[in-house]
């Protein structure tokens, strides 16, 4: 019972954003915009490429913030 509250939550959640965000939309008001220009594509691209980063091979980042966590973990002690 529980999963099925959290799915109709969801579900009512989704609807409710759509509804207070876009209101009454009419498809072909939809179709005379595009979703991303290329400009927009390649500001964004960077942030893509770091996010997949972040997720594949953490280390990378986790590495740099290990010093200052050991260092701030002796303070406390």
């Amino acid at each position: 019972m529980a999963t099925t509250g959290v799915i109709w939550g969801a579900a009512y959640s989704i609807w409710l954003y759509n509804r207070v965000a876009f209101g009454n939309i009419r498809t072909s008001h939809i179709s005379a915009f595009q979703d991303l220009e290329r400009r927009e594509f390649m500001v964004f691209l960077p942030c893509i490429f770091l996010t997949f980063l972040m997720g594949i091979y953490p280390e990378i980042f986790l590495n740099a913030m290990h010093v200052s966590i050991i260092h701030l973990i002796e303070q406390v002690q």
